[in-house]
Parts: structure tokens; sequence; C-alpha cells
């Protein structure tokens, strides 16, 4: 920055010194061009008064006399019919007619002429004045007058020299400001820009605001790798301590042999656990690195959830859950993978932590030329002071179930980060004892509608399904039928009406 400011004053001063030269030397050459005309023409006038009547003899002394005190001012004195009678750097007797020269015809026509123009005698640019005397005879001054580069020229050497002495005063000067700018910068604290005790540049607020945002976010970036590296740790000594555990007591013969094989399936169910988590932090690595693939296609997102739908069947049934999708197709650009195992740990989620005769409602459609998934259930909910949370790695809203449930803690966290991958907003809205609804909404820009979808349920006169195309909201008031309807076969219905009376969106 230094070596700029010192750059930038010496340019500066460079520019303002040639500008200047380049004005004085202008306005000075003006003024010499005057005055050399206006000194031309004073002594073409006294020649002129000190030549009228005399003879010719003493006319020639005269000018002679006149050539040895202005040795640089050419004199010539022409005849009436032209003839040059005297010229003081050319001889009279080889010069042609002077009659067609300029300055000499206005001379004739009006006492006086002038003229700058190329001299057909000595090949040289000069400046004339004529004036006429009594007898029709007519005396003329000429002198080479200085071009403006040669008046550039002749102020060079000073140039120089002021240059010299403005440049060292330039680099001193720069010097000094260059301490004095750099100074307020010194004195910041880069893990504290905000925070300086001594006063800075206003204009550089901005940049020591993003600073300071930018040494929040590694602050938390930090605190957030710790406290992973550190429940990662936790997460995976306590499923190998078990398989440790396990493994030591059967090693030590302290197991009978018909309670092998449920020591056996604890092994596989902790080992099972194990890869899960494992399976999941992978997955969270790649979606930290926050970019969508090159193989992101239209992914239908109702085929998604029919999928997802189908493979939880079986786990909703086992814990008296009624599994239900409605809606219609509906697309979003990504990876349908990764949107896969999205609505995956969302629905997943809401049938784990739900109770017996309990529902999980899915929902998928355009909303305002979005396409909106809607994920709805009246498990336990979730308390305000958690709901900012869920989306935080190993965070468990109940704790005291985790190891019950089976979760990695990972779940949501994935959800949040496949849907920041896929610019999706998601929204949560919960209540203690009620349920939770959960809303991700993909870009209006990779949407588009499509066929109707189905509904999925478990028993034929269970909640009706959302309303295909609107905007579902439902009351988590709403119950089931007894948990013995749950075991009714899947039944699938295409989704041709939608009655309020049951469900409220």
């Amino acid at each position: 920055m230094r070596r700029r400011i010192l750059l930038a004053m010496t340019l500066v001063a460079a520019l303002a010194l040639v500008l200047s030269y380049l004005g004085v030397i202008a306005f000075f050459y003006q003024q010499n061009r005057t005055i050399f005309h206006d000194t031309l023409r004073d002594k073409s006038e006294l020649l002129a008064l000190g030549l009228n009547g005399q003879d010719p003899h003493h006319r020639l002394a005269v000018l002679r006399d006149y050539q040895h005190v202005n040795p640089r001012t050419r004199t010539t004195l022409i005849g009436v019919g032209g003839r040059v009678l005297f010229d003081s750097e050319f001889d009279p007797s080889h010069m042609e007619n002077h009659n067609n020269r300029p300055e000499v015809r206005r001379a004739r026509a009006d006492q006086h002429g002038a003229s700058t123009r190329e001299s057909v005698t000595l090949n040289q640019d000069m400046s004339y004045y004529a004036k006429a005397l009594s007898d029709g005879t007519v005396i003329r001054v000429a002198k080479t007058e200085d071009t403006v580069y040669a008046t550039l020229l002749a102020g060079l050497p000073v140039l120089i020299g002021i240059a010299l002495v403005v440049f060292g005063l330039a680099l001193l000067v720069a010097k000094q400001q260059a301490q004095v700018l750099i100074a307020p910068l010194h004195t910041i604290d880069l893990n504290h820009p905000l925070q300086s005790d001594h006063p800075t540049y206003p204009e550089l607020l901005p940049l020591l605001e993003r600073l300071e945002e930018k040494n929040h976010d590694k602050e938390l970036a930090v605190k957030t790798r710790r406290e992973f590296s550190a429940n990662v740790s936790h997460e995976l000594k306590t499923p190998l301590t078990s398989i440790s555990g396990y493994a030591e007591i059967i090693r030590n013969g302290l197991v009978l042999p018909e309670d092998i094989p449920g020591f056996a399936n604890r092994i596989q169910q902790e080992a099972t656990r194990l890869l899960t988590l494992i399976s999941d932090i992978m997955d969270l690595s790649r979606l930290d690195e926050g970019f969508l693939p090159d193989d992101a296609t239209d992914v239908d997102i109702f085929e998604i959830c029919k999928d997802v739908v189908s493979r939880l069947q079986p786990r909703a049934m086992e814990l008296f859950v009624a599994l239900s999708l409605s809606g219609t197709h509906a697309s979003a650009r990504g990876v349908a993978l990764l949107l896969n195992e999205m609505v995956f740990n969302l629905v997943e989620n809401a049938v784990k932590y739900n109770h017996e005769g309990g529902y999980v409602k899915v929902w998928v459609g355009l909303v305002d030329g979005c396409t909106q998934l809607k994920v709805a259930d009246d498990g336990i909910g979730i308390p305000v002071a958690d709901q900012e949370r869920i989306f935080e790695r190993f965070y468990r809203v109940d704790k005291s179930h985790s190891k019950e449930t089976g979760g990695t803690g990972l779940g949501l966290s994935i959800v949040k980060h496949t849907a920041m991958l896929h610019q999706a907003e998601i929204t949560v809205e919960s209540e203690v004892g009620s349920g939770t609804r959960i809303e991700v909404t993909f870009p209006a820009a990779s949407s588009r509608g499509g066929a109707p979808g189905t509904t999925r349920s478990f028993t034929p006169d269970s909640p009706e399904a959302f309303g295909s195309g609107q905007s579902p909201e439902f009351s988590y008031a709403d119950s089931l039928d007894s948990p013995a309807a749950q075991s009714s076969p899947i039944t699938t219905e295409p989704e041709d009406s939608f009655d309020d009376d049951d469900d409220e969106w």
C-alpha cells in the first residue's frame, strides 16, 4: 500500500508539472509571438522613417550600418518595379522580382503589410513586415520566428531542474502521508475489528463489518467442528463399547449357549448402528462441499415420496401409525438419491417419534408455482426452545429415547444440508403433544406440475387426503380409529375429491 501511495503521488506530481509546463510554455509562446511581431513592425517603421527623403546612396549606407547593428534581422529594399535594391543576406543581382510577395503587395496597397511564410530565397520559414516609402520603394524587415517546439526545447533544462526538485519533495511528502494514512490500519485488531480503541476511516467500516462477520462465522465453525468431533467420538464410542463388552462376555464363557444368539443379535444391532452413523457422517461430509453434482436432473418429488412411504409402511404398521401420501406430481431440480434420503429422514422421524394410533401425512404439490413437500404428524411434538436446534448435528429433543429409536442424531442435519444444496427452504411448525408439520419448498424455476397423485392409508376410513393442488392445513387434534384397525391392508385410492370435514389445512 505504501508503494502505491508513493507511486500515485509521484504520478500526480509529474502530471501536474507537465501540465503546468505546457501551460506556461503556451502562454509565453503567445506573448513572445506578439512581442516578436510588434518589434518587427517597429523596426520597419523606424527604418522607413530614416530612409524617407534620402538619396539612394545614403539609403544603402544606412541599411549597411543597420545590418551591422542587427545581424539577425534581414532587411530588403525593393524598388518601384519590384527589383531588389538591397538585401542583407543575399546578392540582389541574383534575386527575382519581389512585387509578387504578399507583404509587398499589401504595403503598396495599404502602406504596410505583414506575412509569415517560407522564404523562396532562403528556403526557411520567416515573418515579414513591409513599409512603403514616399517614393514608391518598399523597405522590408524579416526574421526567423522560433517555433513552439524550439520554445519547449529551450525551457527543457529548466523543466528538468524543477522536476528534480518537485519529485524529491513529492517523494518526501508522499512518504510522510503514507505513514499517516497507514498508521490507523496498524491499530486494527483483526480478531475484533469493530472493537478497536483507535478511530479508523469511515470508508473502512463496511470492510471491518464483513471481517467481523467472517470472524464470527469462523468462530462458530470452529465451535461447531469441536462439538461435532466430541459428539462423533461419543457416538462412535458407545456402540463400540457395547460390541466390545458383549464380545468379551462371550469370550470369557460367561454366557449360556442358549443366550449366545441374543448377545450376537445385540452385537449386530450395535454394528448396524455404527455403520449407519458412519454412513451419515460421510453423507454430511459430501453435502458440506455445497456443490450440486453434474448429474442433477428434474426429479419427481411425488415419486420419491411414494418410494419412501412404501419402504416405511412396515415400520409404521409395527408402531401402529397410519402413514398416507397425497398430492400431485411435482418436480425439483436435484439429485434423486439425495432427495430420497432427505424425504426418508423426514418421514422416518415422523413415524418414530409418534404414538400408537397416530398418523403421518405426506403431501406433494405446487404452491404459488413452487414444488412443496409437507410432512405432518400428531406425534410428541417439539418444544419451542428446541425448534431452532433440531437441524444441528447430534441434537436430539428426546435424548431418553435416542437409543430406543435407533437414530444417529444426523438425520435432520442431512435434511437441512440437502435442502440448502437444492436451494430449498424449510419451515417447522410444532406443538408439544399435538404434532409437527415440516414444509420443504423448492425454487419456482425448477417446479412443474403433473397428473394427480394417489392417497395411501392403512384403513379405508382413515382421515382424508390433503387437497390436490391446494395449500394443505390440518388440525393436530385429528385422530384415527383404534389401533386394531391398523392391521387392515394398505389401500390406494385416486385423489379425485377432498372433504374438509375430516382434516383442515
